[in-house]
């Protein structure tokens, strides 16, 4: 099927979720099933639906009407969570469980111009949207793993009892691809065929499980659960940010790139004119775990003459609006 026609399809399911569900309650309130026609929020198609396409004998008793009905519901949710894996396709989570080790950062930054004593953890947690290699003007191969994400970061400061948590919403992350391989092939963190992807130093999360066997789903839904326990807080910061307008950016000045290059080395990477609209808290008090904000964009001309910065909104847009109207449930619950 087309997206459009899984799309169609998804639609069509989902109503008729809404339809049993409202008859299933509805039916603790009647005697016979034609009383069905009294239930509220239902048409005369959906009900002649009903007994055309789902129940066929008006004769049924109730409790018969309730198991085949509770049996077509878990049918139709079977169907409802295939078609948005199959909408989910190539849209990954990607998540640096240990962003400064991987990336060799020594500066612990500042927080509202106070002094960061310690850095418990810092993370990153990326929808990934596309994946572009390219090489830097100094020679250097490096990759842009594009999407909305955020940067996370939990840490103490002088002469605070309690530890302080920070994010910051991102679009992408640019490394060294030498660090992106060094990620890849770090230690496995679960060791199982199934969990290739899950390593010491990056975990990707397949949010629509297409290339599992459906027998083994549930197993590898328990261990994305336990995995994902872990980084529960920059998870959930990543939640609550992807559902923030900014993370739609409509203009190159929204963009805002983690950058672990040794010319921006652990840096936000934004443009000049995003620059001067930065916060002073933010310019000035410093940014935990971070060196601050870099204005040269516009600088990576290798890698934004074949894969422009237009095309890149585009594609940060979409892969939000898929991931909202797709994956929020899926990834939910493994919360």
């Amino acid at each position: 099927m087309s997206i459009l026609e899984l799309e169609r399809r998804l639609l069509d399911l989902i109503n008729k979720e809404r339809v049993l569900e409202v008859i299933r309650d509805f039916l603790s309130n009647i005697q016979t099933l034609r009383e069905l026609e009294k239930a509220p929020s239902l048409s005369p198609e959906e009900i002649n639906w009903l007994f055309k396409e789902i129940i066929k004998n008006e004769k049924m008793s109730i409790p018969l009407v309730r198991t085949t009905l509770d049996r077509e519901l878990i049918n139709i949710r079977r169907e409802i969570i295939a078609i948005k894996a199959s909408l989910l396709k190539d849209l990954r989570l990607f998540i640096f469980p240990n962003w400064r080790e991987l990336v060799r950062a020594r500066w612990t930054g500042a927080f509202k111009k106070k002094v960061i004593s310690r850095i418990m953890d810092s993370r990153v947690v990326l929808l990934a949207a596309k994946e572009k290699k390219w090489r830097t003007v100094y020679g250097q191969d490096a990759i842009l793993l594009l999407g909305p994400g955020v940067y996370h970061c939990q840490f103490s400061l002088k002469g605070m009892p309690h530890p302080v948590s920070f994010f910051k919403p991102i679009h992408g992350i640019l490394l060294p691809y030498s660090a992106y391989e060094e990620a890849l092939s770090s230690p496995p963190k679960i060791i199982s065929e199934f969990f290739e992807g899950i390593k010491q130093l990056l975990y990707i999360i397949d949010l629509s499980l297409e290339n599992i066997d459906p027998s083994r789903r549930t197993f590898v839904s328990r261990i994305y659960s336990r995995v994902l326990s872990e980084v529960s807080m920059p998870v959930r910061a990543f939640l609550k940010s992807i559902r923030d307008s900014r993370m739609a950016p409509s203009d190159v000045n929204d963009l805002e790139f983690l950058s672990a290059l040794p010319e921006s080395f652990n840096r936000i990477l934004i443009t000049d004119k995003k620059f001067l609209k930065i916060p002073e808290d933010e310019a000035e008090g410093g940014l935990p775990g971070l060196v601050g904000y870099d204005p040269s964009l516009h600088k990576i001309k290798e890698l934004t003459e074949d894969f422009p910065l237009d095309e890149m909104l585009k594609n940060i847009r979409i892969a939000r609006e898929r991931f909202l109207k797709y994956g929020w449930e899926i990834l939910m619950q493994y919360l």
